[in-house]
This record gives structure tokens, C-alpha cells and sequence, in this order.
């Protein structure tokens, strides 16, 4: 019979995969770190990750070309969205990263920008899984984007417009001209 580990040994943090290659990283956050890592390397082996593009590279340049590695341990849960934010736009700035959204520090009261996303996809009766399909984009990023979870990259909104057929400012509404430019 398998141990479960103590409580104790679950860290809240924020961490990265590494394509070593391109220098392309994936920023994410947990509650358990090296549960976390365990997920992606199951999901990445099996070719069944959410993020094709990292799933694609992991395909072409082989599991020893990535690393798995945290950034941070947060001690805090409420802080986890916060510093991954921060981490991103760290990252980010450097290079670009396999994520197709921003991760969001306040997904109650954002005042950057507003998404009608959800009641557009109601309105249109077209599901998540519909416009993945329809987009080319993982459901995940569909549902993070449509439930105002993260903010998504201007690429990510673009794709969505497009697989709408409805102009992108219909669907977010950008109140700040510095959040589009940051995303290109």
C-alpha cells in the first residue's frame, strides 16, 4: 500500500517547464508542485497534453531537452494567481512562452479588460469543446478565457475572433491600450 505524503510536503508555488533548445518556457502554479510536474510529464508522454504547442516541441526535441522547475514557493494560497502573474510577465519579457493565456491576478474585478466571450458562445449556442474544434485552440484555454480566469494573449483573441467570425473588440473589450500592445 502506497504512503500518502504529509500535508506538509504540498507546496503552494509557481514553477516552469524549459525547452532548453528554444528557451520557450510554460509558467504555471499549484498547490503541489512535483504533483503538478508528474501531471504534465504523464500527459506530455502519452501525447495527450492541453498546450499543443508544448506538446509539439516535447514531440520533436525529446523529454531530456525540458526542464521542470520552480520558481517560487509561495506560502499563501491567495498568492499563487499574483505571483504567477508576476513570473509571467518576468519570463515574458525575455522570451516568449508556450502560454496562450495571462494568468490573472483578480479575476473578480479586473478593470484591464472585460470578456463577452461566454455570452457570445451562449447566445451563438456553441460550446467550449465546439470552439476549440472550430479555433484549433485547447479547451482549456477556451474555458479560462470564456469563465474571465485568465486574460488571453492577443495571438489566443485573435484566433477566437477569427473562428467567430465576429471582430475582436466585440468580444473583449481592451481598456487599456498598453494591455494589447504587451501581448504581441
Amino acid at each position: 500500500m502506497r504512503k500518502l505524503k504529509p500535508k506538509t510536503d504540498y507546496n503552494y508555488g509557481v514553477y516552469r517547464i524549459l525547452n532548453k533548445l528554444n528557451g520557450l518556457s510554460y509558467i504555471g502554479s499549484s498547490k503541489n508542485i512535483e504533483g503538478r510536474f508528474h501531471e504534465h510529464k504523464l500527459k506530455l508522454r502519452n501525447n495527450e497534453h492541453f498546450n499543443s504547442a508544448l506538446q509539439d516541441d516535447w514531440n520533436i526535441y525529446d523529454e531530456s531537452n525540458f526542464v521542470f522547475e520552480r520558481l517560487e514557493i509561495v506560502e499563501i494560497k491567495s498568492q499563487l494567481s499574483e505571483r504567477e502573474k508576476y513570473w509571467y510577465e518576468t519570463i515574458d519579457n525575455d522570451t516568449r512562452t508556450y502560454n496562450s493565456v495571462i494568468p490573472s491576478m483578480n479575476t473578480k474585478n479586473r478593470s484591464n479588460i472585460k470578456c463577452h466571450l461566454k455570452g457570445i458562445m451562449t447566445e451563438a449556442k456553441i460550446s467550449q469543446t465546439r470552439l476549440s474544434q472550430m479555433s484549433g485552440l485547447c479547451r482549456t484555454t477556451i474555458s479560462l478565457a470564456a469563465n474571465e480566469r485568465a486574460d488571453p494573449r492577443l495571438e489566443t483573441a485573435l484566433i477566437i475572433s477569427e473562428a467567430l467570425g465576429i471582430p475582436v473588440n466585440e468580444i473583449w473589450e481592451f481598456k487599456s491600450e498598453e494591455m494589447v500592445l504587451s501581448n504581441v
